[in-house]
C-alpha cells in the first residue's frame, strides 16, 4: 500500500490503555482514519507501550513516528506491518520519562526527529538510528 495522504484527508489519533486490562492487547494504539472510510480506521498501529504522541513524517508518507509514556521513540512503516519497525532504547542520553512533544525538522533530504519529555530533556534522533539520540540536553541544569 502506498500512501500519499493529502492535507485534510486523514486523521491520526493515538490512544493509551483501554479501561479494561487485557493481556492479549497492546497498551498503545494509533488509528488512522480516512474521509473515504468513515465507519472504521483505515489502519491501526499497535505498540507495547502507551502512545502519547504520533505524527506523520511529511517527507516519507508511509512513515509514522510515535512517542511513548515510557520514553521510547517508535517508528512504523505502514506498508510493512502494524507494529513498530524501529524503537529507541532507554539509553543514558535518551528519555526516561513520558514524551509529550515530537517534531520532524529539516529538509526532505536531511531531516531528524526532535522530542521533549517530562524530564526536561530535548533529544534529536536520526531516522534509521533510534538506538541513541544524536544530540541530548537538559533544559534546566
Amino acid at each position: 500500500m502506498d500512501w500519499s495522504p493529502k492535507v485534510g484527508e486523514l486523521l491520526m489519533v493515538s490512544y493509551s490503555k483501554c479501561s479494561e486490562f487485557r493481556y492479549d492487547e497492546p497498551d498503545g494504539l494509533v488509528n488512522i482514519f480516512s474521509l473515504n472510510l468513515k465507519s472504521r480506521p483505515e489502519i491501526s498501529l499497535t505498540c507495547q507501550n502507551e502512545v502519547t504522541k504520533a505524527i506523520f513524517n511529511p517527507h516519507q508518507p508511509n512513515c509514522v513516528i510515535g512517542a511513548t509514556q515510557s520514553g521510547f521513540i517508535v517508528q512504523w512503516d505502514i506498508r510493512a506491518k502494524t507494529t513498530p519497525v524501529q524503537k529507541s532504547t532507554l539509553a543514558k542520553d535518551g528519555h526516561n520519562h513520558p514524551i509529550h512533544a515530537l517534531a520532524i525538522v529539516g529538509t526532505k533530504n536531511a531531516h531528524n526527529i526532535v522530542s521533549i519529555s517530562n524530564d526536561s530533556k530535548i533529544c534529536q534522533w536520526h531516522f534509521g538510528e533510534l538506538s541513541n539520540p544524536k544530540i541530548s540536553f537538559n533544559l534546566f541544569n
